[in-house]
C-alpha cells in the first residue's frame, strides 16, 4: 500500500510539473502581444541605460553580467519527471553581485525575457529544481552568485532583451541578447 502511495505521488508530481502555465513562464504573463521591450519604472526610477553580453548591468544594489543564452534545450531532466518547455528553453548564464549593505534574492517573477514578438517571460520557478544551483538564495553584501536564468518561450520567438531586477518593485537592468 505504502508502495502504492509512493507511485501516485510521483506521477502526480510529474503530472503537474508537465502542465501549460504551471512553470512561471510563458507568453501569457498579463502583457499583451506587442507591448515594447521597456522596463516599467518602479519605485527606483527610471530603467538603467542598456548593457551588453559579458557587461555589466546594475540594478540597485546588484551588478549583473550575462555571459550568454542557449536556446536549444526543450527539457530539463530525464525521464518522467524532466520539466519539458511548451515551446523552447532558452537558458542565460548570469553572475550576480550584491555591492550593497542587505541580503537580496532574486524573485523568477521580475526576471524577464523579452522575445521578438514583444512577448515577456518571466524565469522558470520549477527549473531552479532542476538546475540545482544556487542563484536563487539569499545573496549576501559583498558576495557573488553564478547560474542560470531559464524562459520557456515559444518555437518561433528569439530571445532580444533581459530585463533584470534586484526587486518586483525596481526599474531593472536591460541587457541584450542579441
Amino acid at each position: 500500500m505504502i508502495i502504492g502511495i509512493v507511485v501516485a505521488a510521483l506521477i502526480a508530481i510529474a503530472i503537474v510539473v508537465s502542465l501549460p502555465g504551471r512553470n512561471g513562464g510563458g507568453a501569457d504573463s498579463g502583457q499583451p502581444s506587442g507591448a515594447p521591450v521597456t522596463a516599467a519604472a518602479g519605485e527606483s526610477g527610471t530603467p538603467s541605460p542598456t548593457a551588453g553580453l559579458g557587461l555589466p548591468a546594475t540594478d540597485g544594489p546588484l551588478e549583473f553580467v550575462v555571459g550568454g543564452i542557449d536556446c536549444s534545450k526543450t527539457q530539463l531532466g530525464d525521464g518522467i519527471l524532466a520539466l519539458r518547455a511548451r515551446g523552447k528553453f532558452c537558458l542565460a548564464r548570469v553572475t550576480v553581485r550584491n555591492t550593497g549593505d542587505t541580503s537580496l534574492a532574486l524573485d523568477n517573477t521580475a526576471e524577464l525575457l523579452w522575445d521578438d514578438h514583444g512577448d515577456r517571460h518571466e524565469a522558470n520557478f520549477l527549473a531552479r529544481f532542476k538546475l540545482d544551483e544556487n542563484l536563487w538564495d539569499s545573496i549576501d553584501p559583498g558576495e557573488t552568485k553564478r547560474g542560470t536564468l531559464v524562459f520557456d518561450v515559444p518555437r518561433d520567438a528569439e530571445p532580444r532583451e533581459l530585463e533584470l531586477h534586484e526587486g518586483a518593485q525596481s526599474a531593472g537592468a536591460r541587457i541584450p541578447v542579441r
